[in-house]
């Protein structure tokens, strides 16, 4: 799964171990497959670099990055602790050579996953001190809301890190389809799938293609991701396409008629909303909001900071693109907001390209301190 054409990997060796040196290739060499195992192996095989030269800041840096996002790719496995790990390795790497990007960017990743915003802007702010022209990643922006950030972020990517231009060339379709630009969006998760990307964008290119009037294709890649994502709800499909087709706001008519059709069926539709056992719910997220389930959503993209069970690994980029409006319009979306810290980081950053706050209109105005996305 997510095998890609290998791209030669160019880096200058800054360990006199040859050992470490060559796990460090294969690690770097790897990030051209897209999938839980080889994310898994990369840490492996850092980690083995690392053991071999304690002082490699190269292997140090690339490992921290690594488990940063290993547990949005291995849903089984919990985010905090990874993170903390994550945040620890990029202190040694650092401690070895304040420069290294890579630390750098999996510390940012991590106090992002962490909700740790005052960090988060203390450390971009360090960084840029030492080399002015860094940046975030393209999907913390995104998933922050940025949307022309994140898209400008990955045009900058595909030149810097050819290794990963499938993950680059999805980040700039995702932030393209969130700014409304469907067709541009659509050339580039086509293009992202052709380049070896294996991951979640099927939902979001059928997504499109409805949205264009191409619904044969549409429903043919939804029927491709219902069923890697639970067989069992094969015999919803032709109700889960109709329902697409119609009034996705909570407690519509068509979500009320679909509920029907499903316990008829069988289906309990509480339990659609149940999370998958691969990633994600068991429907798509835009069902489940559809369905009155939008905290369930919710629960998806944001885990508890303090939690070691797994749960909230579905990276937050995936949260702006327009099947998701209805969910952005709940309170459940804007609770977390809240919760998380996001809402007082934009208020002293600067508003997503999707979200503004309210105005209050009258001193008795209960939205005084609230905030609403598109």
């Amino acid at each position: 799964m997510g095998l890609a054409r290998g791209t030669a990997v160019q880096v200058t060796a800054t360990t006199a171990n040859l050992d470490a040196y060559d796990l460090y290739l294969q690690a770097r060499q790897s990030r051209s497959v897209l999938s839980p195992e080889s994310a898994s192996l990369r840490v492996e095989l850092l980690q083995q670099a690392v053991e071999l030269d304690p002082e490699y800041a190269d292997a140090w840096g690339e490992l921290a990055f690594s488990l940063a996002v290993l547990p949005s790719w291995d849903h089984s496995l919990a985010l905090p602790p990874y993170q903390h790990r994550a945040l620890a390795a990029a202190e040694r790497a650092l401690a070895l050579d304040p420069d290294n990007t890579e630390a750098w960017s999996a510390t940012l990743t991590a106090y992002g996953y962490l909700n740790r915003w005052e960090d988060f802007s203390e450390a971009l702010e360090s960084i840029k001190k030492r080399i002015p022209d860094f940046d975030a990643t393209p999907q913390t922006w995104l998933a922050q809301g940025y949307l022309e950030k994140a898209r400008i972020a990955a045009l900058r990517k595909q030149d810097e890190d050819p290794e990963q231009r499938q993950f680059w060339v999805l980040i700039e379709g995702l932030a393209l389809e969130a700014m409304g630009e469907a067709e541009r969006a659509l050339d580039k998760l086509e293009s992202a799938v052709l380049y070896g990307y294996q991951g979640s964008a099927e939902g979001n290119m059928a997504d499109i293609y409805r949205r264009l009037g191409e619904t044969p294709a549409a429903n043919a890649l939804l029927s491709r991701d219902l069923a890697s994502r639970d067989p069992d709800l094969i015999p919803l499909l032709p109700y889960l396409h109709d329902l697409l087709e119609g009034d996705l706001s909570p407690g519509s008519p068509d979500a009320r008629r679909f509920i029907a059709v499903a316990r008829e069926l069988g289906f309990d539709a509480d339990a659609l909303a149940q999370p998958s056992s691969t990633y994600g719910l068991r429907v798509p997220r835009e069902i489940a909001v559809a369905l009155g389930h939008a905290d369930a959503v919710a629960r998806t993209y944001f885990a508890d900071p303090e939690s070691n069970e797994p749960g909230g690994n579905s990276p937050r980029f995936w949260m702006w693109t327009p099947k998701l409006k209805h969910f952005r319009q709940s309170e459940a979306f804007r609770q977390r907001i809240r919760d998380s810290g996001m809402l007082d980081y934009w208020r002293e950053h600067g508003w997503p390209d999707l979200c503004r706050p309210i105005v209050a209109t009258s001193v008795s105005d209960e939205r005084e301190d609230d905030f609403e996305c598109d």
